[in-house]
């Protein structure tokens, strides 16, 4: 590229408007005059270094070629690395048991009916995770017909047939139906898991809750803690 640049300067790089030079912005470097020329850099430096390498004695030729071959070449590629970053379209997402990805199923389980509450633990809600997949409710909310029993009524969340800490036995809401309420930690099940809210009460009373989260297809099947199930395609 030589010339004038955008209609304007000359062959010596002036009239290039707010480029600053190297002498006031060393991190310059989107041209460079060479022979007279305006050139756009391929393995220039962010800062040209200011020393000679000394010689090491008895690996002249060693040094000759990482110096003039080998370091240029791997220069090349951070500075293609650089350009391709430039052009790429990045999307920066928070992890999947967080935020859903494009290939996600929602999973919004809630009561279409009330359901009366015994004195026994009685099911409110359930919900099986497919084969093959991973789940993750965010969110909780669930409601009494009678607002007078918040207080009475014992709530359980239970993963296979086992009480969640922290929601076993909780006797108020923690959770609104209509616009359930986000859980302090995503509940994350893997496929055939099995979730369940449970209440139980010693007068009558009808409850309705409901789970909000995702579906996603496991990629690959993992028992080993890398929850490399949690990746998608």
């Amino acid at each position: 590229m030589s010339g004038k640049l955008n209609g304007v300067g000359t062959g010596s790089g002036k009239g290039l408007g707010d480029i600053a030079p190297a002498s006031v912005d060393p991190m310059e470097r989107y041209f460079r005059i060479l022979r007279g020329q305006v050139q756009l850099p391929r393995r220039g430096w962010i800062v040209t270094p200011k020393w000679v390498p000394p010689t090491v004695p008895g690996m002249e030729s060693f040094q000759k070629i990482y110096e003039e071959h080998e370091l240029p070449r791997k220069w090349q590629m951070l500075e293609d690395f650089y350009i391709l970053l430039q052009r790429g379209r990045f999307m920066v997402k928070r992890p999947n048991w967080i935020e859903p990805p494009i290939t996600a199923e929602m999973a919004d389980i809630v009561s279409e009916t009330a359901v009366a509450v015994q004195t026994t633990d009685t099911e409110v809600i359930s919900y099986e995770v497919p084969d093959r997949c991973v789940c993750s409710f965010t969110s909780f909310g669930h409601m009494l017909d009678d607002s007078s029993a918040w207080g009475n009524v014992s709530w359980n969340i239970l993963v296979n047939k086992r009480p969640i800490r922290t929601y076993k036995d909780f006797k108020q809401q923690r959770g609104v139906l209509v616009t359930p309420t986000p859980f302090p930690k995503p509940i994350t099940l893997k496929g055939r898991d099995v979730i369940q809210v449970m209440a139980r009460n010693a007068t009558a009373v009808n409850a309705l809750a409901r789970l909000s989260g995702f579906v996603i297809a496991a990629e690959t099947v993992t028992q080993d803690g890398s929850y490399k199930d949690w990746s998608s395609r």
